[in-house]
């Protein structure tokens, strides 16, 4: 079962990117594949997806990242988050830099 159809009954926002992988699914195809009444906002680049994310959520909001490890990875980097302990850098709180 595509796991946005099992977040999409929690969650009323759901932003949908795509790893930049050949085998990628993309966004626009995640979108469509959220459950009815879920409002779906589409960007294939991780790094805006993860800003618009963020900023839907507003300052009280949560946002939760999830799909392919290669997504992770690359939503890791734009935080520099530590791939190997998974802290973050820092200074850093839980917002883009």
């Amino acid at each position: 079962m595509y796991l946005g159809r099992v977040l999409g009954r929690a969650v009323s926002k759901m932003v949908c990117t795509e790893a930049r992988n050949p085998r990628a699914m993309p966004a626009a195809d995640l979108c469509r594949e959220a459950p009815d009444g879920v409002e779906t906002v589409s960007d294939p680049d991780p790094a805006r997806a993860l800003e618009t994310a963020v900023r839907l959520a507003g300052p009280d909001g949560l946002v939760i990242a999830t799909g392919s490890l290669y997504l992770v990875g690359e939503l890791f980097r734009i935080y520099g988050v530590d791939e190997d302990t998974g802290a973050f850098p820092h200074g850093v709180s839980h917002t883009p830099g």
